[in-house]
Parts: structure tokens; C-alpha cells; sequence
């Protein structure tokens, strides 16, 4: 199951029209709740934003560094 989830969690993120995804859209089409959305998205190699605790993307379409430096 949990690889199911992460299948769909990399397509919302690799979306060429969304750089960034929300916590809350995320969780509700996985069906999992924030804290274990928010560990299935690291597994995938997602990251949460610096100035936006909702906001997750990958980290190779977002660097840290990138959005450190604005």
C-alpha cells in the first residue's frame, strides 16, 4: 500500500504545472494523515518549503539552496 502511495505522491509532485504541493492536498489523495504523509514524502526525496510549512516539492525541481538564497 505504501508503495502505492508513494507512486501517486511523485506524480502530484513531478507535475509540470505545480513546483509546489500543499500538505493538505497531498495527505487527502494519499489518505494518510500529515505526520505519516510528511514521512512517506521524504522517503520519496520531497522536502517542505523554508518559508511555507505547507508547501512540499521534490527536492531535485527545488533545491534548499534556491530557496535559501531569495
Amino acid at each position: 500500500m505504501d508503495e502505492r502511495r508513494k507512486e501517486l505522491l511523485l506524480k502530484l509532485l513531478s507535475h509540470p504545472h505545480f513546483t509546489w504541493r500543499t500538505l493538505t492536498v497531498l495527505s487527502n489523495v494519499i489518505g494518510l494523515d500529515f505526520e505519516r504523509t510528511k514521512a512517506l514524502l521524504l522517503e520519496v526525496g520531497a522536502r517542505g518549503s523554508a518559508n511555507n510549512p505547507e508547501l512540499w516539492s521534490l527536492e531535485s525541481r527545488n533545491p534548499v539552496q534556491n530557496e535559501i538564497l531569495q
